[in-house]
């Protein structure tokens, strides 16, 4: 009887490394496929932005509030608008969209006249990659996607408010 289990035990024991293995490739095979899925639901960027990049800014009222951390090693951008105004602030890179030029569309040229008439309309930002261990130098609640249509609206709601209250 106990020779049945020492032999038991001895073939277990020869299993072990075998079963280990086995249990390692399936664990890989699951973060695998697990992070495949977390990627595909949560829009994960696999192609990171270029530098010259157009980009649209996701801008989320509750962003707003929220202070930014020191560490911004990872995904930060500094953004630039089309009249190469640079925005002082790091964006995370999980706020940005590339903008994709349709086919048949009207491209953007690069004459002074015709730029400051396209410019008026045109709420995309260029791209470029932050240096890492650079803090943000201000951490205000301003919204960069519409900055001027934001402006224009204000006006006009706080004037339709005032009247309104008559």
């Amino acid at each position: 009887m106990t020779e049945d289990l020492l032999l038991m035990h001895a073939c277990q024991i020869e299993q072990q490394d075998e079963n280990i293995l086995e249990a390692a490739h399936h664990q890989l095979q699951m973060h695998t496929k697990n992070k495949k899925y977390f990627n595909d639901i949560h829009n994960i960027q696999t192609n990171p932005l270029q530098s010259g990049d157009l980009v649209l800014l996701h801008n989320i009222k509750e962003e707003q509030n929220i202070v930014k951390s020191v560490n911004q090693e990872l995904g930060s951008y500094h953004l630039e608008e089309l009249d190469s105004t640079e925005i002082k602030e790091s964006i995370a890179g999980s706020r940005l969209k590339k903008y994709l030029i349709r086919s048949g569309m009207k491209q953007l040229s690069d004459s002074p006249a015709d730029s400051d008439e396209e410019m008026e309309n045109v709420p995309q930002k260029y791209a470029t990659r932050s240096q890492p261990n650079i803090p943000s130098s201000s951490s205000s609640d301003v919204s960069f996607l519409d900055r001027r249509d934001d402006q224009g609206q204000s006006e006009s709601k706080n004037e339709n408010n005032q009247e309104e209250m008559k």
